[in-house]
């Protein structure tokens, strides 16, 4: 629908995923999320959001504008979801759109 990779995509998505998994996140889930602070050699996780953030924005990739949220917000592939840590409601869909 907006004619970007598959990367672009992700790319999008990355830290308002990262951003909503961390303010929804139980113990074990700020475990993994802490690990992760490790590697990346930064101390908590918002510094981590705010390391890959500043990376992301170095690629300087071209914006896109997200219109008929609610509309894509239907159209998610709810299966594909289910590898994700903590289930999105459709508030917290819009919400993730809203934020990209």
């Amino acid at each position: 629908k907006y004619n970007i990779s598959h990367g672009h995509a992700v790319a999008l998505c990355l830290i308002p995923c990262w951003k909503k998994l961390h303010t929804k996140a139980d113990a074990n889930l700020k475990s993994i999320l802490m690990e992760l602070c490790e590697i990346l050699e930064v101390s908590s996780i918002d510094e981590s959001i705010n390391l890959i953030e500043k990376l992301i924005k170095s690629f300087d990739l071209p914006k896109v504008k997200i219109d008929n949220m609610e509309v894509l917000a239907d159209n998610i592939n709810t299966e594909r979801m289910n590898n994700n840590p903590i289930l999105f409601d459709y508030d917290d869909i819009i919400d993730l759109y809203k934020n990209i």
